[in-house]
């Protein structure tokens, strides 16, 4: 699946997407890299990956998961974003996205975590509304 075709440069935040594995998670991954645009700015004289953009990216995982109809989001709103920043995302890490679904009273929860080298750096919850 080329990535590109889904989210345009600079905005497609994900360079792999990996799909649904065995235990229900699904998966991508993002290298961050000192020709980022993102970061160019960001924090002049210390360059990190803005989170906001960790949300978006583990987003657009979920997004080429609806795509690929391994999960429904279609009658589905974005309602609430809950998020955690634990470490810093700097230029020459990869970080991996992994997103599980929970469903209860109408709502979609999808519980993320993004890790670089084993190491817990975002937790986030999703929470969608049926629309």
């Amino acid at each position: 699946m080329k990535l590109g075709e889904h989210f345009p440069k600079p905005w497609c935040l994900i360079d792999e997407f990996f799909g649904m594995n065995t235990s229900n998670r699904i998966e991508s991954s993002k290298l961050i890299s000192n020709s980022d645009f993102f970061l160019l700015g960001h924090f002049k004289n210390y360059s990190v990956y803005p989170g906001i953009l960790m949300i978006e990216g583990m987003k657009q995982t979920l997004i080429l998961a609806d795509r690929q109809q391994l999960i429904q989001l279609k009658s589905y709103s974005l309602r609430d974003i809950q998020s955690r920043f634990l470490k810093p995302l700097i230029p020459g890490s990869t970080i991996r996205y992994s997103l599980v679904r929970e469903e209860r009273d109408g709502q979609l929860f999808f519980k993320g975590t993004g890790e670089v080298d084993g190491s817990i750096v975002v937790r986030v919850k999703l929470i969608y509304q049926k629309e």
